[in-house]
C-alpha cells in the first residue's frame, strides 16, 4: 500500500520547510557580507574574507535563489497531486468490494488511462509489462471473478502543467468533483487569489526552467508567501480527499453519523453533542472519531479525551434512543455544527487518516 496522506502531507511540509530556511539563510548570507563590504580586512573573519571571494553577483545570486524555489515548489506540489490521486485509487478498492460500485466516471478513467498507457513501450516497461497493467481491468470486468485492482498510474496521466483545469480534471477523473469550491473555502485557512497564485508559479517555473535570460524575480518575502501558499493548497486538497474517504465509508454503511455539535467550548476543547436520530452504537474514551463539516471544507480525526452525561463522567456509552446530548471532550480544536462520525469496527477507515497535524 501506498503512503498514506498523512505521511504524505507531513513529506510536504518537511520539504517546504527546508525551502524556507534556504531563503532566509540565503537572504541573511547577502545582508552579513553588504554589511561588511566596507569594513578593513583586519575587521572582518578570515573566513567571511573567503566567503566574500567567491559570492557571485548579488542580483544573480537572488535570481538564483528564486529559480530554485519556484522550480523545486512546483516539483514538490505535482508530486504530491499524483501521490496523493493514487493513494485514494488504492483506498477504492477496499471501500467498493466491486469493480461495478465504483462511479463509472472513475471505471472510464481507469479504461481509458490504461489503453494510453498500453500506446506507450515506454510506458509498458516501466510499469511491469502488458500483464500487470491490465490485470486490475481484467479482473474488474470478469464478474465471476473475486476483487479487482485499480491501476493507479492510469488516474495521473496528463501532458500539461498542473493549473486550475488540469488539477480539478485530474480529480474530478478520479471521482472528486466540484473539487474548485471545497479547495478555495478550507476552513483552516481562506485560500485568497488561489487561480492566480498557482498560475504564477505555474509561470514562473516555466520561464525558470526553459531560459536564462531572467529579468522578474521574486524577493525572499515573496517567495516565502509562495511556500505558505503551496503548503497550505496541499493540506486543502488533502482534506477534501479525506472527505469524500469519509463520505465513501458512509454510503458503503462502513461509517456512521453519531452526533451534531451544537456547543463549543474552545478552553477545554469540549462541546455539547446532539445525538442523531440515526446515532447508535459505543463510544469510549480514547476512540478515535472523525469530524466534518457539511460543505466539505472540514475533516479531521480527533481523540475522544473525556465523555459526560448530565455532568457525570463516563468511561463509555452505549448511544440509545434515551439519550439527547453528551459532553465529550477532544485532543484537538473543533467547533459548532460539525457532525462527529464513528467508523464501523471492521473497517480499516483508521488507516486512511490522521489529521491531527493540520490545525482547525
Amino acid at each position: 500500500m501506498l503512503k498514506n496522506f498523512e505521511d504524505l502531507l507531513n513529506k510536504v511540509q518537511d520539504c517546504i520547510s527546508t525551502i524556507r530556511a534556504m531563503i532566509e539563510t540565503n537572504n541573511r548570507l547577502r545582508e552579513i557580507i553588504h554589511e561588511n563590504t566596507s569594513r578593513s580586512d583586519l575587521e572582518v573573519p578570515k573566513k567571511l574574507q573567503e566567503l566574500q571571494q567567491i559570492v557571485p553577483d548579488l542580483t544573480k545570486w537572488r535570481i538564483y535563489d528564486h529559480c530554485a524555489v519556484v522550480t523545486q515548489l512546483y516539483s514538490i506540489y505535482e508530486g504530491f497531486i499524483e501521490d496523493l490521486i493514487k493513494s485514494w485509487i488504492g483506498e477504492l478498492s477496499e471501500i467498493y468490494p466491486n469493480y461495478s460500485d465504483l462511479d463509472e466516471k472513475i471505471r472510464n478513467t481507469h479504461k481509458i488511462g490504461v489503453a494510453r498507457i498500453l500506446q506507450n513501450p515506454q510506458k509498458i516497461s516501466r510499469f511491469g509489462g502488458v500483464s500487470q497493467i491490465i490485470r486490475g481491468l481484467y479482473l474488474g470486468e470478469s464478474e465471476n471473478l473475486d476483487g479487482y485492482e485499480l491501476f493507479p498510474e492510469a488516474f495521473i496521466l496528463h501532458d500539461q502543467n498542473l493549473r486550475k483545469d488540469i488539477l480539478i480534471k485530474l480529480l474530478s477523473d478520479a471521482g472528486i468533483s466540484n473539487a474548485w469550491d471545497s479547495i478555495t473555502i478550507y476552513e483552516r485557512i481562506i485560500l485568497e487569489n488561489t487561480e492566480s497564485q498557482l498560475k504564477e508559479l505555474i509561470d514562473y517555473r516555466n520561464e525558470a526552467s526553459h531560459g536564462y535570460d531572467i529579468d522578474i524575480f521574486l524577493n525572499p518575502q515573496e517567495l516565502i508567501k509562495l511556500c505558505n501558499f503551496i503548503e497550505n493548497l496541499c493540506q486543502a486538497i488533502t482534506n477534501l480527499i479525506n472527505y469524500y474517504i469519509v463520505d465513501s465509508k458512509l454510503k458503503q454503511g462502513q461509517a456512521q453519523k453519531i452526533a451534531k455539535i451544537t456547543e463549543w467550548f474552545p478552553k477545554p476543547q469540549a462541546c455539547v453533542a446532539k445525538i442523531l436520530e440515526t446515532g447508535s452504537g459505543t463510544l469510549s474514551i480514547g476512540d478515535r472519531v472523525i469530524l466534518i463539516s457539511q460543505t466539505k471544507s472540514y475533516c479531521q480525526s480527533a481523540t475522544i479525551q473525556n465523555i459526560r452525561i448530565n455532568d457525570e463522567d463516563k468511561k463509555e456509552v452505549v448511544i440509545t434512543n434515551k439519550i439527547r446530548e453528551l459532553g465529550i471532550k477532544f485532543d484537538i480544536e473543533a467547533r459548532e455544527n460539525l457532525i462527529i462520525v464513528v467508523i464501523n469496527p471492521k473497517s480499516n477507515m483508521e488507516q486512511v487518516q490522521d489529521l491531527s497535524t493540520i490545525e482547525s
